[in-house]
């Protein structure tokens, strides 16, 4: 009797259990019971920072309208990613997420892999300086059949009407402006820059290409070279040499190797300058490190001998070279800007 009492429950448990299930399914197809809403909170704050990786953590809010929490069993699977001007630098995921009933929130940890940043830099000096942020990502809902959910794009255009770096190298070299004469008496040598400027040319994962453009004016009584015997750049940001060039580096390209400019002539002469991007990569984490915040120091020098006088000039003769700071906002909460080449100031070499 006790024991045919006994299997009479374990039925009716076995059907409750079963109608149960059928219940919430129906819920489900019919709306009774909803589907989890998922929305970015926060799309990322700077984590841990290595050689290899950087860390973003991102905090995504979930709306559970149902009674009951998806369990572990069930699933929650999350997936995050970040592109800047298209190069996709973050892609995380966390799986097996326990989403309580209600509202929640959920931190997303993701890796930068620090080898895309200058895959990056080449996309963002190409676009003008100008970053595209675009980061969205989509969660995986294993709960009576499964279901995907999208998250909200966030998209974000920094920079737009500006170009720190180029106007940097710009003003730098506009710092050579100006008369450097050399010799004493009839035999007088010496340079006048006129309206130098910079644009970028060339940039490959390996190299980039920056070209140098001035009006050179003889004022002198003897003819001199307008290839430049010495030469050197070195431009640094938050103090990492970002770039550094000398010697070959430096190529004319609007004027033969051995062409000189004759007392009194004027000629517009373009070099280029060709700097490795082998530090890009730690500028960029400088770059995080100091809140997004980043002081450029450029410094230019040209170095001319002139047989006929016996001397030599150096352009600009007291190592005056270039710094002004610039600020992005890909996740810290403030405003981007910059005071490069409307701002700056002089910097002593």
């Amino acid at each position: 009797m006790v024991l045919s009492l006994a299997k009479r429950l374990l039925k009716l448990v076995g059907v409750l259990f079963v109608l149960g299930v059928v219940l919430v399914a129906l819920g489900f197809v019919t709306g009774v019971l909803g589907v989890p809403s998922v929305t970015v909170d926060d799309p990322g704050e700077w984590g841990t920072t290595t050689e290899e990786t950087t860390e973003i953590e991102t905090t995504i809010r979930v709306e559970n309208p149902n009674p009951l929490g998806i369990s572990l069993s069930e699933g929650f699977d999350a997936r995050y990613w970040v592109d800047l001007n298209g190069v996709r630098l973050v892609d995380g995921q966390r799986d097996s997420i326990s989403i309580a009933s209600g509202s929640s929130t959920i931190t997303l940890t993701s890796t930068l892999d620090n080898d895309r940043i200058v895959p990056w830099w080449v996309a963002y000096v190409r676009a003008d300086e100008t970053i595209e942020l675009r980061a969205t990502g989509n969660a995986t809902i294993e709960a009576f059949g499964q279901r995907h959910v999208s998250f909200p794009e966030h998209e974000r255009t920094l920079l737009a009407d500006r170009q720190p770096v180029l106007e940097a190298f710009s003003a730098a070299v506009s710092t050579m402006e100006g008369e450097y004469t050399a010799g004493t008496g009839p035999a007088t040598a010496g340079y006048e820059i006129r309206d130098a400027g910079a644009e970028w040319a060339t940039v490959t994962e390996d190299r980039s290409n920056v070209t140098l453009t001035m009006h050179v004016h003889n004022p002198g009584s003897v003819p001199v070279a307008l290839v430049p015997d010495g030469f050197r750049l070195d431009a640094t940001a938050n103090d990492v040499p970002l770039f550094t060039a000398s010697g070959d580096a430096l190529s004319a390209d609007s004027v033969d190797r051995d062409a000189v400019l004759a007392p009194g002539e004027t000629r517009t002469v373009e070099y280029t300058v060709t700097m490795t991007n082998e530090n890009v990569d730690d500028w960029f984490l400088s770059h995080i490190a100091n809140g997004e915040s980043s002081r450029l120091v450029i410094e230019p020098r040209l170095e001319f001998a002139v047989p006929e006088t016996g001397t030599s000039i150096t352009i600009p003769e007291d190592g005056v070279g270039y710094q002004c700071q610039f600020r992005t906002a890909i996740l810290e909460d403030q405003e981007g800007g910059s005071n490069c080449g409307s701002g700056g100031s002089a910097s002593a070499g």
